[in-house]
């Protein structure tokens, strides 16, 4: 979406259009860096134990049952086991 405004405004407005071809080249970059995290032997891997107090430290607040419990559901259709 963000790149999609960007062409818009390039279109509309001119610009570098070099701009536009980094902006596309990051977001490639970053679409395949997160995709292929998962197969990443640490997510497959990292106990869901780990999954409380790591949520706990980035929301600077202890998880509720429910909400740990679907963080850890969520985790568990976003990285599938490994075989």
């Amino acid at each position: 979406m963000y790149l999609a405004k960007a062409r818009n405004s390039f279109r509309d407005n001119g610009g570098d259009e070099i701009a536009i071809e980094v902006l596309d080249d990051f977001f490639k970059t970053v679409n395949k860096n997160v995709r292929g995290g998962a197969d990443a032997p640490v997510c497959r891997t990292r106990p869901l134990g780990a999954v409380g107090p790591i949520c706990t430290e980035g929301l600077q607040r202890k998880l509720s049952d429910a909400e740990r419990e679907h963080i850890v559901e969520f985790y568990r259709r976003c990285v599938p086991p490994t075989a």
